[in-house]
């Protein structure tokens, strides 16, 4: 009876890099950077040897099939070797391209699509930009990553920002996800007005920036109507505010 061959996990590929690096370069294998830090495997890709990093890309290559981490052969391997003329050189009709320097050909297409198919959606946005696959394939990679990463992350004032300005840059406002990052960020803007206004600070850029929001994602006029009824006006804001700050101070 025929054994089904067992998937490679990381501590083999270490195990196996780590062999060929000892027989092949070990003026490598011997270094501080290699027997000491998490990143000797990178470490032996830009030290080795033409030939040698060839034939730790072979291991690398079974890692990721092994796996169904295949689109990071174009966006691990090929992404950070090639030339970026190479990237964007088709070698054939199907959209093939070439690396020398590892030897090695991807369909940067073909990678795009299985990485949003296997939901690594920041993988897809990398090689959606590096290959030249288009602003429209980006923005639709990038626009699911932050839908990815808002579920779990923390939403505070520099993430809720990030994500805004991640979705203003990706044209998906207008997307179920732009909506709601959009009314979160509006809600967390106007809150720190507010928290500011209840200590005698009238800080009118939060609600400046929250009106901006309203508009931009188009929230409704109520929104932007309320952010400016809020908003202080010169006096407070441009006057009181800082003799206040500086009582404080």
């Amino acid at each position: 009876m025929k054994m089904e061959k067992q998937k490679m996990d990381y501590s083999t590929l270490s195990a196996r890099v780590s062999r060929i690096v000892e027989e092949k370069e070990p003026e490598i294998f011997n270094s501080h950077v290699f027997q000491n830090y998490g990143y000797r495997l990178s470490y032996a890709m830009n030290e080795a040897r033409q030939e040698v990093r060839r034939e730790i890309v072979e291991v690398y290559i079974e890692f990721y099939n092994d796996n169904g981490l295949e689109d990071s052969i174009a966006e691990s391997l090929f992404r950070n070797y090639s030339t970026e003329e190479e990237r964007n050189t088709p070698i054939n009709e199907e959209g093939d391209v070439y690396c020398k320097d590892l030897d090695l050909t991807v369909n940067p297409g073909k990678a795009y699509e299985k990485a949003m198919e296997n939901e690594r959606f920041l993988n897809a946005q990398h090689i959606a930009d590096d290959f030249g696959l288009g602003k429209e394939k980006s923005n639709a990679a990038g626009t699911k990553y932050v839908k990815q990463k808002f579920r779990d992350e923390v939403r505070n004032i520099n993430t809720l920002r990030d994500n805004y300005t991640d979705l203003k840059e990706y044209d998906a406002l207008n997307s179920s996800i732009g909506k709601e990052v959009a009314k979160e960020w509006f809600d967390k803007l106007m809150a720190y007005g507010r928290g500011f206004k209840h200590w005698w600070i009238f800080d009118a850029k939060y609600f400046t920036e929250a009106e901006e929001v309203a508009k931009e994602a188009k929230l409704g006029q109520e929104m932007a109507d309320q952010a400016k009824k809020e908003k202080p006006g010169f006096f407070l804001s441009k006057i009181f505010t800082p003799i206040r700050r500086g009582f404080i101070l």
